[in-house]
């Protein structure tokens, strides 16, 4: 019998929102010639538009998720949370055969949260600035490209017996 470490990523909900809209805000000072897109384009997280951004969030952590599927538990799904309530943070628990360095999780963490973040602005800029959206889709299938060659090369932990002769 393998035996498994138990890994798990945590994404601020918070930090996520903050990043983009901050990242949304320094898109919008591009648009200089008029206000009333970069108003729109910096307004991301502001009203009913938060709404959109959680929903976008929430599927593309899922999506995410998704990538890591053979450690995930199979009990664990991915249901969106009720209506009106939003995880503080967003949690992936992992079940990794014969260990994993915390240099490889903690690459993973930041390429999952450089996918939702990067999903997020990509979906609202497709709304509000279509020419400004490529880049951001770009910097996600990178994000994706990056986890899934990374996951995929993750090997148990090789340990060598010593013997006695």
């Amino acid at each position: 019998m393998r035996k498994t470490t138990t890994a798990i990523i945590r994404l601020s909900r918070q930090r996520i929102i903050y990043d983009i809209s901050n990242n949304a805000f320094v898109v919008g000072e591009t648009i200089a010639d008029d206000p009333h897109a970069r108003h729109h384009v910096q307004d991301v997280v502001e009203g009913q538009n938060r709404d959109r951004v959680d929903r976008v969030v929430w599927l593309a952590f899922c999506r995410a998720r998704a990538f890591f599927v053979k450690f995930l538990d199979d009990r664990e799904g991915c249901q969106p949370p009720p209506e009106g309530r939003h995880p503080e943070e967003y949690v992936i628990r992992l079940f990794v055969p014969g260990g994993l360095s915390r240099p490889m999780l903690d690459y993973w963490a930041i390429l999952v949260y450089e996918y939702v973040t990067a999903s997020a602005i990509a979906d609202w800029l497709e709304l509000t600035a279509p020419e400004k959206a490529e880049p951001w889709r770009r910097r996600m299938e990178q994000a994706e490209e990056r986890l899934t060659k990374s996951i995929a090369t993750k090997r148990p932990v090789a340990r060598k017996r010593m013997e006695v002769v």
